[in-house]
């Protein structure tokens, strides 16, 4: 197997806004394979700057595959250049390898030559039962053309067979095999065109042992099968339980009819039940925000936008009204409300009453859930199905994550082979929550009213989006205000409140703006901000060391 350890060039990026033009007239390159397996290298390229202002030339040398790379010296137009100082001068960075920044005083259309010598550490690798060493010698991305490259390598030994040679984008290219030289001439290299020679020796001609990172990559494959047949384990383990917990499963009916048209809404149930039932069983926050809709149509609170504050924004209250019945998960809401303080006059603003309501929503969702089951709506046996893979799936996230925080301390020494394990608890925990989702713990009774609300839901979003006028609105039948709660419910705030605005339908009488001229945006601002948030409606072996691109700036 070959190991490529490519020579990457970085893109040089612009300092100035102006197009910039230029070709690379020569790129050489002089390596020298030394004893235990290293490469020093002396990079020269000569730039034809040809349009636009010059600053700066980066060069970037990938890590990856070696042992390291050190820096040797750097130099521009035969001066060498210091490090971090002078008006011309080099600087190091440790960023994605070593990256080696030519800063200069601004150059326009001109000739120029820069050099860099290295080693790179620990780049010969043990192959089969040889010694190889793979290098790319030019750039795997770059901008601009190489018209000319001259490539020398002198080995320690003289190698098995003739060195074997891979390009990309190159016009022509001859090689000269001289013994422990080689020598390779290549022309008209295109944008992002390269050139790699490999040469394989006798086992121990280069080195003695194998490379640090070479090493590092034969310990990990020792955990590699095991790690995949720990998770194949842990996979068909967690898909066999998953499949077990559906057998006791009773599916409900799944051809339900339901009408298309609608001259009311479908029973008697509240927004917030309603709007649980099409959500699958599953109680969410526009629930919570409807039943206080639904409450301040029966005058049970109140609405009231007051004078807006020092930013211009918009301020709404809820306040009590008139005693009525309350269903429990209603009487849940105004506990929330206005649990706590309240004004002097006992309103509440709505921001603080959307953050109780937050608070305390277990108390409403048990309200909902216990109503429904009273109403005979929910299925015990579904629902305890539906609950073993949220169990489930629960617990297999906090093992999935328990295992990760280990697995971050052992991954250098282990590999990322590892990482599988927990990405295989993961795996089953969100298969488990899929099924949790596709399980419904409505019963047949709650599946064939979830369908006709659902069914509702679709007619009263096309009655929005149809073009309604308030004059085509049916007569005797609920008004757009008397249908509010039951939109919320159903996750259709926004667009049920645009009907307000835009087709001149009269407000709720028990919206109360701060100003009659300004009632309908303040109406569709408190919409927004009451429900709308929570709205919704349904070669050889192993790759190229590196590889990067290469420009000037």
């Amino acid at each position: 197997m070959r190991t490529v350890i490519a020579a990457v060039f970085v893109l040089f990026v612009a300092t100035g806004a102006s197009a910039k033009d230029y070709t690379a007239e020569r790129f050489d390159s002089r390596i020298e394979v030394l004893a235990g397996g290293s490469l020093r290298v002396v990079e020269t390229i000569a730039f034809r700057f040809e349009d636009g202002t010059f600053t700066r030339v980066v060069r970037t040398i990938p890590t990856r595959r070696t042992d390291g790379v050190e820096f040797v010296s750097a130099s521009m137009d035969g001066v060498m250049l210091p490090r971090d100082e002078g008006a011309a001068h080099v600087r190091l960075r440790r960023q994605n390898g070593l990256r080696v920044e030519w800063l200069f005083a601004p150059a326009g259309p001109s000739r120029h030559t820069f050099v860099l010598t290295y080693v790179a550490r620990g780049v010969a690798r043990r192959a089969g039962d040889g010694d190889v060493v793979g290098w790319r010698v030019m750039p795997t991305e770059h901008p601009y053309r190489i018209e000319a490259s001259r490539i020398e390598i002198r080995l320690p030994t003289q190698p098995l067979a003739p060195p074997t040679i891979e390009t990309r984008r190159v016009g022509r290219h001859h090689l000269t095999n001289d013994g422990a030289r080689i020598v390779i001439e290549a022309a008209t290299i295109g944008k992002n065109g390269w050139l790699e020679a490999w040469c394989r020796f006798p086992a121990g001609q280069i080195i003695v042992q194998t490379p640090a990172w070479q090493h590092r990559q034969e310990e990990y494959r020792r955990y590699r099968n095991p790690s995949l047949l720990a998770a194949g384990i842990i996979l068909f383990s967690g898909f066999v339980l998953l499949f077990g917990l559906r057998q006791s499963y009773d599916p409900p009916p799944r051809d339900v009819q339901v009408p298309r048209e609608f001259s009311a809404p479908p029973d008697a149930l509240t927004p917030a039940l309603a709007g649980t039932l099409i959500t699958n069983g599953s109680p969410q926050h526009e629930h919570a925000m409807a039943s206080v809709f639904s409450l301040a149509a029966r005058g049970v609170v109140t609405i009231r936008e007051d004078t807006r504050g020092r930013f211009n924004q918009r301020h709404f209250t809820i306040g009590r009204g008139s005693a009525r019945t309350l269903a429990p998960h209603e009487a849940a809401t105004l506990d929330a409300i206005f649990d706590g303080e309240s004004s002097a006059d006992g309103r509440v603003e709505l921001s603080k009453a959307r953050t109780r309501m937050g608070r305390q929503f277990s108390t409403f969702k048990d309200a909902v859930l216990g109503e429904l089951g009273v109403a005979g709506l929910l299925d015990a046996d579904r629902r305890r199905i539906q609950r073993r893979y949220l169990v489930v799936g629960g617990v297999l996230i906090a093992l999935s994550l328990i295992a990760i925080a280990p697995l971050v301390m052992v991954i250098k020494s282990y590999g990322p082979w590892m990482a599988v394990i927990p990405t295989a608890i993961g795996l089953v925990a969100l298969v488990s929550f899929i099924y949790a989702a596709a399980h419904t713990p409505l019963s047949n009774e709650g599946v064939r009213r979830a369908e006709q609300w659902r069914a509702y839901q679709k007619y009263l979003r096309e009655i929005a989006t149809d073009g309604v006028r308030q004059e085509d609105w049916v007569v005797g039948a609920r008004s757009p205000a008397d249908l509010l709660p039951i939109a919320v419910g159903l996750g259709l705030a926004e667009i049920w409140a645009a009907l307000f605005n835009k087709r001149g339908m009269p407000l709720p009488a028990w919206f109360h703006a701060a100003s009659t001229s300004d009632a309908h945006p303040a109406f569709i601002a408190f919409v927004g901000s009451g429900a709308g948030a929570h709205s919704g409606g349904g070669g050889g072996g192993g790759g190229a060391a590196g590889g990067g691109s290469s420009g000037a700036s």
